[in-house]
């Protein structure tokens, strides 16, 4: 008999265009293929095109996520109180399948009495209460400055509510460590993505490239922190790739001999950036969860250069340049350069990512949490 589950996503997976989603996204497919039968509910901000989520599950619940300033009139926090549902627990209760609420966001039925005997495992994309105090710590804006130190207060207190889950699946090392201390059956699953295999090009690229989400405050600082500190003598062209860069963004690049911004690439065109370039630079300033870009960037790329911060928890150091000062990144990017990437560096990394972040291998293991008795 096929087993069941339902599945809570904080957001509609589809299109998985961005880090958490991608990660719920390819979970939904690698359990699909796994011969798992997934009940799907998600919470949306509107309506967005359906039908593309069904062919890997039973059914498919929308909620509605209902927006604004009185939500935030509560104790909880305004990620948890903006996704609750009676149509939720009700259709919960129409089975005893156990319950993978993915996203700390989900959880606000974690607790209710009525599912207290059923199997709950919690995904936890990051200690959320980190998050949002480094996203305040990086706004300029006071009115969401004040948001996010509310929130990440909320969030503090709120956590202890993953003391009512039976397990929880952190998506780093890190993270692992810091919700055993909740819950002792904690385990590390790695995030979910859309690669098989490791598929990088050997040999040389002529330019460096940074891709994100340019509309992220996280983002933004790292790109100015490279055209700032990095960029500056090294003569190298730089692309900057991501979603709606902002216009002050372009000003700084003009500035910046052999740099420019590509907006809003294709996903083909951005396979292709990541690709081709000889160096992916990654650095960032907020060591939470598990950044997707990276995984991209090793999966199809040539040489990776970050921060710390980038790698910190995701076993992945050893496959990454590791630089803590602008100096460090210009001497490393000045002999990456001239440094073909060959069949040696993509068969390490093909013995680790293939390894600790196979969907497949990754997929049995969150199986193994939902059904703890069949293992």
């Amino acid at each position: 008999m096929q087993k069941q589950i339902h599945i809570i996503s904080f957001a509609n997976p589809y299109p998985p265009n961005y880090g958490g989603v991608i990660d719920v996204f390819y979970k939904i497919k690698a359990l699909h293929e796994a011969g798992i039968g997934i009940t799907l509910h998600l919470f949306e901000y509107h309506q967005a095109s359906r039908g593309f989520l069904e062919p890997y599950c039973e059914k498919v619940f929308y909620y509605p996520r209902p927006l604004g300033i009185l939500h935030q009139f509560s104790f909880l926090p305004y990620i948890v109180n903006t996704r609750k549902s009676k149509e939720l627990l009700k259709n919960l209760l129409l089975d005893d399948y156990p319950i993978l609420f993915d996203g700390l966001h989900c959880t606000y039925f974690l607790a209710h009495d009525e599912l207290q005997h059923r199997q709950k495992v919690v995904r936890a994309h990051n200690v959320e209460h980190v998050y949002y105090t480094m996203l305040a710590s990086r706004e300029k804006e006071m009115h969401r400055k004040f948001y996010f130190l509310l929130e990440a207060k909320k969030l503090k207190r709120y956590e202890h509510i993953l003391t009512k889950s039976n397990a929880i699946a952190s998506i780093s090392q890190t993270d692992e460590s810091h919700f055993k201390l909740l819950n002792e059956n904690t385990k590390w699953v790695g995030a979910f993505h859309p690669f098989s295999n490791v598929n990088c090009k050997s040999g040389k690229g002529d330019y460096i490239l940074y891709h994100g989400n340019l509309e992220v405050a996280e983002n933004l600082d790292a790109v100015i922190f490279i055209l700032k500190e990095i960029m500056p003598g090294l003569n190298i062209p730089l692309y900057v790739v991501g979603k709606n860069p902002p216009a002050e963004l372009y000003s700084m690049v003009e500035k910046l001999p052999n740099s420019k911004i590509i907006a809003n690439p294709s996903d083909e065109e951005m396979e292709g950036l990541i690709a081709n370039a000889q160096i992916n630079l990654l650095p960032t300033f907020q060591p939470t969860g598990l950044k997707l870009k990276l995984l991209y960037s090793l999966y199809a790329g040539r040489h990776v250069v970050v921060s710390p911060e980038m790698v910190q928890g995701s076993g992945l150091d050893s496959l990454c340049h590791v630089c803590h000062l602008p100096s460090e990144f210009k001497d490393t990017i000045k002999n990456l350069m001239n440094q073909p990437f060959d069949k040696q560096s993509v068969k390490e990394r093909s013995d680790i990512l293939n390894h600790q972040f196979s969907n497949k291998v990754n997929a049995q293991l969150m199986i193994e949490l939902l059904f703890p008795s069949q293992k």
